[in-house]
């Protein structure tokens, strides 16, 4: 089989959309995660925070035969000001408890918007300016470049929550719609991750 994207997503709710829209099925059904394919993807749920999205990637990382052609988390998170349904790709991600800053390396991905996101340890009622706040972003890349190395990996943000829509107001069916207005971007981020994979193993 050849490489495919590892998707990291973590709440059901949030992956529920890109699963129908992708056409995923259930893989690995004796293992502790839900987790879903198809000949480009495997999507595992890893549950909310950073530790347990950087478990996700190595248990998925050791479940797969093959090395992934990329690293993709997809996930909702807060912003000051942008409206709900905003999309931005990383271009930095900020670990608050390691005090370090992660540089994404954007060439070969599609031009979306980009945004510093910065990820916290329990959910954030503030919303500093200039960046989004989620809670995996940051173990999850770190994961990444420890296993593969800091290439092809990809982080992408829904805006479910601003200071007029506060993170209380979160529903999975707000999930759900958020992620599936934006699948068509989404997927055009996991099909730069194979181009991109398949150039370098030419």
């Amino acid at each position: 089989m050849k490489n495919r994207v590892n998707v990291v997503m973590a709440l059901l709710p949030e992956a529920q959309p890109l699963i129908e829209a992708w056409g995923l099925k259930p893989v690995l059904t004796d293992g502790p995660y839900r987790c879903f394919e198809n000949d480009e993807v495997v999507l595992i749920v890893s549950g909310l925070g950073a530790d347990l999205a950087a478990a996700a990637c190595g248990y998925l990382y050791g479940a797969v035969a093959q090395r992934p052609a990329g690293w993709l988390n997809v996930g909702i998170g807060g912003h000051g000001h942008l409206p709900l349904g905003s999309l931005r790709m990383a271009d930095t991600v900020v670990d608050l408890r390691g005090a370090i800053e992660f540089p994404m390396r954007l060439g070969g991905l599609p031009e979306l918007q980009t945004s510093k996101i910065t990820a916290y340890f329990k959910a954030e009622p503030r919303y500093p300016e200039g960046t989004i706040c989620d809670m995996e972003s940051a173990g999850f890349v770190a994961a990444c470049r420890r296993l593969t190395g800091p290439e092809g990996i990809a982080v992408l943000k829904v805006v479910s929550d601003n200071a007029e829509h506060p993170a209380e107001d979160i529903t999975p069916k707000l999930a759900f719609d958020l992620l599936n207005e934006k699948a068509t971007e989404i997927r055009s981020v996991v099909t730069a991750l194979l181009q991109m994979n398949a150039t370098v193993k030419a």
